[in-house]
């Protein structure tokens, strides 16, 4: 019967349709074990043992990195009844998107349903930290891979904080810049592609409310998804969303705003991003315990 209900929702078939091609089983027991397979705690404790099971053989280390992985959106046709269910423009019928992630040795680490034709980042980091929350054994994910979608400039600043990086796919190459610290010397042969408007002592005065942002997406009290919502090109001019931005682009070089001060674009002498991600992640979960702590305290 279990199998019955798996293979329902595999073909898409209802419990009718399905209890025609076994005539041992009934409708409504066919029905009764869609229910139960369909339960969303089951499903997700089903996906992590076909994960554990591919990468516990010897082969998948041929595969690729391990802590590396990708994700994309796929639009799958719904009811209007679903209340994430929106009209795709292609296909012209109710759909959800269904975001996954995917490891580079292969096998799905997480899956989400999503409202298409919206801003994908914020899906993108959630998936990677309930991932890692189900699963703390597991190695973390270093870098995400995205498509244009997934990326915006808070969004790569945010990623850097909670612990690992969002590699978006490069589009209009000649738009790109390398945007460092204002007052940088910048040498003449790399000055066409740079840009010297990060204000730094900004970056510094609101790094704080940042941090606690960040402490929040990690420990769960605010998805990533409702962050990045809330701070989107519509909140231009909060100084929130200003730090994170400014501090987005040289993130993404590795070269994080607060330490481009010390440095030099040189070769060579450009600081690294390893530590720099693990001590502020660290900061962040340290914030975190810290309000739990008082708040525990407060209650007492």
């Amino acid at each position: 019967m279990v199998y019955a209900g798996i293979l329902a929702h595999g073909t898409s078939l209802s419990s009718a349709e399905c209890a025609r091609m076994i005539p041992q089983l009934s409708a409504v027991s066919i029905r009764q074990a869609m229910r139960w397979a369909g339960d969303e705690r089951r499903l997700s404790q089903a996906c992590n043992a076909v994960l554990e099971f591919m990468q516990r053989h010897p082969a998948a280390a041929t595969w690729g990195r391990s802590d590396l992985a990708s994700s994309d959106m796929m639009s799958m046709e719904t009811t209007q009844r679903v209340w994430q269910a929106r009209l795709d423009p292609r296909r012209n019928t109710p759909s959800v998107g269904i975001y996954s992630h995917v490891r580079d040795r292969w096998g799905i680490s997480y899956a989400q349903p999503f409202v298409l034709n919206e801003r994908q980042a914020g899906v993108a980091i959630e998936g990677v930290l309930r991932q890692e929350r189900m699963d703390t054994s597991r190695i973390d994910i270093s870098q995400l891979a995205v498509d244009t979608h997934g990326y915006t400039d808070f969004a790569m600043m945010l990623a850097r904080l909670v612990g690992f990086d969002l590699c978006s796919r490069l589009k209009e190459l000649k738009q790109r810049h390398l945007f460092l610290p204002r007052g940088m010397t910048i040498p003449a042969e790399i000055a066409n592609v740079c840009e010297t408007t990060i204000d730094t002592a900004f970056i510094e005065q609101h790094w704080d409310t940042l941090v606690h942002l960040a402490a929040s997406v990690i420990s769960g009290n605010a998805s990533a998804v409702a962050a990045l919502a809330r701070f989107g090109s519509a909140a231009r001019g909060e100084p929130v969303y200003e730090t994170g931005g400014s501090a987005g682009p040289p993130a993404a070089h590795g070269l994080p705003g607060g330490l481009l001060c010390e440095g030099s674009v040189q070769a060579g002498t450009a600081p690294s991003a390893q530590p720099w991600r693990g001590r502020q992640r660290d900061e962040a979960r340290h914030l975190h315990r810290s309000d739990h702590a008082g708040a525990g305290q407060a209650s007492r």
